[in-house]
């Protein structure tokens, strides 16, 4: 997960995060992924254990885990001097972060809240654990715990927001992010989820307008330009959907996503020499995707080059072997250079994945197949 990714950092902050927590909450976005996840409190949890049975799992969990048990190791000594320590197990659960046990983690955090039970920055990292074990229940009272006892806790709002998002509430997650921008009004964050609540009310106009806003707000924000990007295709203004595909690309030089979005603007506008570029530039990057094969393979089509179309769509359907209309669009090429067994083998390999596919019946009858089905 992603909010693993800030621990190095955090494991540096953390002494003065806690003890700032019921002052301050840092409201830079990756701080507040500082949740607290994953422990070993098997090991502590009572003193009748041996220090050779301590030691012994210990060292399963060094095989296990590598050189992070070693933090873990360390914490767990830490607490067993200091077991009224809360922000040791919080600690604790940032280092089991890294080796995704969020049920270890869950236990970490709880013992932390018993401890402290006003921090809401231990009720943003239960979110955050509950979300990891698929429990948005927990999550979502675990955020409104936090906002509760901090109401400026922006990330706990951003959060709060997204599961609602998650849960298909529009209009409660836009009054969340609301909230956000009322306390901090550059928000580009609030701004982006603000787009996809209204993306999620089919209401695009408003999308765009919050999406401008959040690439107005941060001119890094690579979510917001797919996402106009998208949203301006779809509209067929091709010029502008070409620029915000071309700025996500600045930000992300080797983006599949990116490259693979323009491509279709570059088809559709019949620029198709970009087109075919910036396919290529997808395989290159992602080359067990089938999409840009057929990108490719489908250009060559329309310009009666049927064998390098028949080369494509053989390595689109490697990819993708279910790919219906690759089997489709494969069987007109081979008929068109005159291969009819084959054609005729595409065009049944069709109808058997999708027996609604009629044209491709229609083929097999011009073709002089004996068997359509």
């Amino acid at each position: 997960m992603h909010i693993l990714n800030i621990f190095a950092h955090l494991a540096q902050k953390i002494n003065d995060l806690i003890r700032k927590t019921q002052n301050s909450i840092p409201s830079n976005l990756l701080l507040a992924f500082a949740f607290g996840l994953c422990l070993l409190f098997a090991q502590c949890k009572n003193n009748t254990d041996t220090p050779k049975n301590n030691q012994s799992l210990e060292d399963s969990l060094a095989e296990k885990y590598g050189k992070g048990s070693e933090v873990i190791m360390q914490l767990s000594t830490d607490i067993a001097n200091e077991p009224n320590n809360a922000e040791l197990y919080y600690r604790r659960a940032l280092q089991w972060a890294r080796e995704d046990n969020p049920h270890r983690a869950f236990n970490d955090i709880e013992r932390a809240l018993q401890m402290q039970p006003e921090n809401p920055l231990f009720y943003f990292a239960r979110g955050e654990i509950s979300f990891m074990m698929d429990s948005v229940s927990n999550a979502m009272s675990s955020f409104e715990k936090a906002v509760k006892l901090k109401p400026d806790f922006t990330d706990a709002l951003i959060k709060l927001g997204e599961l609602q998002m998650i849960l298909f509430q529009f209009d409660e997650s836009i009054a969340t992010f609301d909230k956000v921008i009322e306390i901090d009004p550059l928000s580009a964050t609030a701004q982006y989820y603000k787009g996809r609540d209204y993306l999620g009310k089919k209401d695009t106009t408003r999308a765009i307008d919050s999406y401008k806003k959040a690439v107005e707000y941060n001119n890094d924000y690579y979510d917001a330009y797919i996402g106009l990007g998208k949203l301006h295709f779809e509209k067929k203004k091709l010029k502008l959907a070409e620029d915000y595909f071309t700025n996500a690309i600045r930000i992300k030089e080797l983006s599949a996503e990116a490259y693979y979005a323009r491509a279709l603007v570059y088809y559709e506008a019949d620029a198709l020499k970009k087109a075919v570029d910036d396919y290529e530039m997808v395989i290159r990057i992602d080359p067990d995707d089938y999409r840009p094969y057929s990108g490719v393979g489908l250009i060559n089509y329309n310009l009666d080059r049927y064998e390098d179309a028949v080369e494509y769509y053989d390595k689109a359907l490697l990819m993708n072997p279910e790919y219906v209309r690759g089997y489709y669009y494969r069987g007109l090429a081979h008929m068109a250079i005159g291969d009819k067994e084959n054609a005729i083998k595409d065009f049944r390999t069709v109808i058997k994945l999708d027996d609604s596919y009629n044209i491709a019946k229609d083929f097999l009858k011009q073709l002089g197949a004996k068997d359509i089905n």
